[in-house]
């Protein structure tokens, strides 16, 4: 899986992506990190969000940023694995 960033400047160990390139992947799942700085709020305010397939067809998931990106303890991780494995299976 690519971590993926949208920020206005580059998060590092990430791939910042533009507005550009995600609406040209259009992506039909969108895994969305809460961030400690509230990052994927601000990409819920532009103009290209709402036209994304994933969006449209409520398949945007948000985790928080304990447990799947930063380990913080044992508990987050076990409900990012869990929720995770839910979204599997309801997809698959």
């Amino acid at each position: 899986m690519w971590r993926l960033s949208y920020r206005a400047k580059p998060f590092e160990g990430y791939i910042t992506l533009s507005p550009e390139k995600i609406s040209k992947a259009d992506p039909e799942r969108i895994i969305l990190i809460d961030t400690p700085d509230g990052a994927s709020e601000t990409l819920k305010t532009e103009d290209f969000w709402e036209k994304l397939s994933a969006v449209k067809q409520n398949q945007v998931h948000n985790f928080d940023y304990y447990g799947l990106i930063n380990p913080g303890s044992i508990a987050s991780i076990e409900t990012a694995c869990q929720k995770l494995k839910n979204l599997l299976t309801d997809q698959s």
